[in-house]
């Protein structure tokens, strides 16, 4: 029972805006006024006295209601202190304990009989709440002197966090001693809305200490013997030929020393499968988590599923967790780019954000900086191997930075089909030297052959164009082309102008050289070329980041794109792309699972009007739910959803959607997507000790920590030696206003001496 112990009171001020000096002017402001005004008219002394006592009135409650005065009262009561014990009674408590032949449910319930007198004693000064807990706790209730425990556990699953959260929301009105949680620690709800972390940081700042007990067979028992694939991405994307390292993870228990083998299995839409690697991985501990590795190079495009599996070891109790499966997407002809930087400018960081936004572009860079200058000249290496790379950007990056013969090499990729193009930038094009290098010859411009290291401020103005530079397209062409024909200008005229541009000495006179872009005094802005069977544009500019600050990040990813489909001979590919997706490719049976679909045209934007249409072409277990559905379009209209029916029968489903527009079939796509045949509640044979070690240790400064049985019950007899009485502070205040009492009361008064004066003033004829 609460008591009231102590009670002390204490007047305050909180003046408005937290300022006294405040204050305090603009009180001195209305006396010097209430000094130097007096009423006008002839009247008696007696009668001026009233009237500027009713005035200092009126000024003497402004004041007050500006210094806010406040009463506080400060009492200090005592409290019962409370005890939370929360019990483990999931599924996975049905597993074995620390001796095979009890369950850890049977322990813990064995051991809590032990500790129950204990409780019971403590509870004549300390309320003590026993919980069961699974997906959500369950309070206990006391029966023939005797907390009712069930005889077995249940079948749900685990919710620390949830049901940690939930009975602390219950108890927020007392101060607890403490929080015991009992269990396993095999934390299996995932979509929980409560982290078990948060929940502890809670506890942890509310000065709670958090006492963990594990039941189960620790991870460095012999007898929890158990090799986990434990990570494994759902999706994996790469291109034909192209080498893709698969990365994966593997927990080894009670297996040190020996020698484990990981398969890599690769299975088609045939349903045919092989083993295409295997790597063996071992660890000197009794419980690690090693990390995978295996290179593989498809060798054609589709769909495909890599399943990452070890074989069954010798003492190996729980097999469901051994293998992870993986959705692989193989492309042909993927795009890879080389940009090359010598300074990190903002653009470059644009532009690779807008080329990463296309799945079949692929952006290397390679960054020069300055204040490596010393081991200029380098060289690129396997980068201009023939077949490496299909597009070359350079940036901002001086001539001198790379060997001349790789600008020889550069070159010869660019005669034998590749694409290039270089930016502007105060060390490209002449300024950066590039009259005297190979690419002279390349580029659609003629540099100027420049001699000096430094440029001064004249020669780098005589050499770029002054800011703002806006941008008109001279003409019709792929590159430039960001909307109707018929709109295409007006568009460019709403992009942010250039800050500054490069100065190009002469456009080059060939076949196949134009002009794309210019300034509004004609100078050429982005020319394009062709050299050899290869293709190059040559742009003055450096500032296009411009679009995203402005909300315009389509139009920068359309032209970039369309820039290096330009030169990699892409740009007459009018395909409709039709795309699919899962937020995750691996549900648990029963989880709900959301479809993302769209169409876009070949430059990636939207098609308009499309409708899409989702159906099941494989399904190991819908039952009675329909195998075909509509996606509805979104508010955006870029993205159409739906809802899947919750699947429960454990396979690989496989679902195809098409879009149409007027009429006609925009191309289909398909996606593969799996409901896993693993009871997590039982796919861990010993404790998570690691989890509930971390989850005390957020209350360590409140003397929360991971205990064994036996100190547990030494922390309880403590308690009961000493039974802990908590005191709890009380604060109640009371400030001028607050209230609607005194708040009409002060406004009757103030207005009562207004009405008071001007009545006054209006019967002696003052008014």
């Amino acid at each position: 029972m609460n008591g009231e112990v102590d009670s002390t009171l204490e007047w305050m001020i909180r003046p408005i805006f937290d300022q006294l000096g405040i204050v305090a002017l603009l009180a001195a402001a209305l006396l010097a006024v209430w000094w130097w005004v007096r009423p006008g008219g002839p009247v008696t002394r007696s009668r001026l006295r009233l009237l500027r006592l009713i005035r200092l009135g009126v000024i003497l409650l402004a004041v007050l209601a500006m210094l806010r005065p406040t009463l506080v009262r400060s009492t200090t009561r005592q409290q019962r202190a409370g005890l939370v014990l929360l019990l483990d009674r999931s599924r996975s408590m049905t597993l074995p304990g620390r001796e095979s032949s009890q369950t850890r449910w049977d322990a813990q319930r064995d051991y809590f009989r032990t500790i129950e007198p204990l409780l019971k004693r403590l509870g004549e000064s300390v309320d003590v709440r026993v919980f069961l807990y699974d997906t959500r706790p369950q309070l206990l209730q006391v029966r023939d002197d005797a907390w009712d425990l069930p005889p077995a556990a249940g079948d749900a699953k685990t919710d620390v966090g949830g049901s940690l959260q939930s009975v602390l929301q219950d108890d927020a009105g007392q101060r607890l001693l403490g929080v015991v949680v009992m269990g396993d620690g095999n934390q299996t709800v995932f979509d929980s809305d409560v982290d078990p972390y948060a929940a502890a940081r809670e506890l942890g700042a509310a000065g709670i200490p958090l006492f963990t007990l594990p039941w189960g067979p620790s991870g460095s028992s012999a007898q929890s013997r158990d090799v986990a694939v434990e990570q494994f991405p759902e999706r994996l994307h790469a291109f034909v030929k192209n080498e893709l390292e698969v990365r994966g993870a593997v927990r080894i228990r009670g297996l040190a020393e020996r020698q484990i083998p990981v398969e890599l299995w690769l299975s088609d839409d045939q349903g045919q499968n092989r083993k295409i690697a295997e790597v063996p991985v071992q660890t000197s501990e009794n419980d690690a988590v090693v990390a995978v590795r295996i290179p593989y190079v498809p060798e054609t495009e589709g769909e495909f599923r890599l399943t990452l599996k070890v074989p069954s070891q010798v003492g190996e109790l729980v097999l469901d967790n051994n293998q992870l499966t993986a959705f692989l997407s193989v492309r042909e002809g993927g795009l890879r780019v080389l940009y090359l930087e010598g300074e990190l400018r903002q653009e470059q960081k644009f532009i690779r954000w807008s080329l990463d936004a296309s799945p079949d572009i692929a952006v290397d860079f390679q960054w020069f900086p300055a204040k490596q200058k010393d081991r200029w000249p380098l060289t690129l290496g396997d980068a201009l191997q023939p077949d490496r790379y299909d597009v070359f950007v350079i940036g901002d990056l001086p001539a001198a930075a790379v060997e001349s013969s790789e600008w020889e090499r550069l070159a010869a990729r660019i005669d034998e089909g590749k694409g290039l193009i270089m930016l502007g930038g105060y060390r490209s094009f002449g300024v950066g030297k590039y009259g005297k290098t190979a690419l002279a010859k390349v580029l659609p411009i003629r540099m100027h052959l420049f001699t000096l290291d430094r440029l001064d401020a004249a020669a780098l103005r005589r050499w770029h164009l002054p800011e703002p530079v806006p941008m008109i397209p001279v003409r019709d062409h792929p590159v430039t082309r960001l909307g109707d024909r018929e709109a295409n200008t007006e568009i460019w005229k709403e992009l942010p102008p250039l800050k500054g541009a490069n100065r190009f000495a002469e456009v080059k006179q060939a076949p196949g050289i134009q002009v794309l872009l210019e300034s509004p005094q004609g100078a050429p802005l982005l020319v394009a070329g062709e050299f050899g069977n290869g293709r190059v544009l040559a742009f003055a500019g450096d500032t296009t980041w411009q679009w995203w600050r402005l909300g315009k990040q389509s139009l920068h990813k359309r032209f970039w794109r369309q820039v290096i489909l330009w030169l990699a001979k892409r740009d007459d590919d009018q395909r409709k792309e039709v795309w699919a997706e899962l937020s995750r490719r691996r549900f648990l049976p029963g989880a709900e699972v959301t479809l993302d679909g769209g169409a876009k045209s070949s430059n990636g934007d939207p098609v308009p009007g499309a409708t899409l249409m989702a159906e099941f072409v494989s399904d190991p277990g819908l039952g009675d739910a329909p195998t075909k559905f509509p996606l509805a379009p979104l508010p955006s209209q870029d993205v159409y959803r739906a809802r899947l029916p919750k699947l429960m029968t454990p396979g690989t489903y496989r679902i195809k959607v098409t879009a149409l527009a007027d009429g006609q079939n925009l191309g289909q796509t398909q996606l593969e997507f799996q409901v896993l045949d693993r009871d997590l509640e039982l796919a861990s044979h010993a404790a998570d000790i690691e989890f509930l070690t971390r989850l005390a240790s957020f209350t360590g400064d409140a003397g929360g920590r991971l205990v064994t049985p036996e100190e547990l019950q030494t922390t309880l007899r403590q308690w009961l030696a000493h039974p802990p009485a908590t005191e709890e502070p009380v604060l109640e205040r009371w400030t001028l206003g607050e209230s609607a009492v005194d708040a009409w009361i002060f406004l009757l008064l103030f207005v009562g001496l207004l009405t008071w004066e001007w009545a006054l003033r209006r019967r002696w004829g003052l008014a």
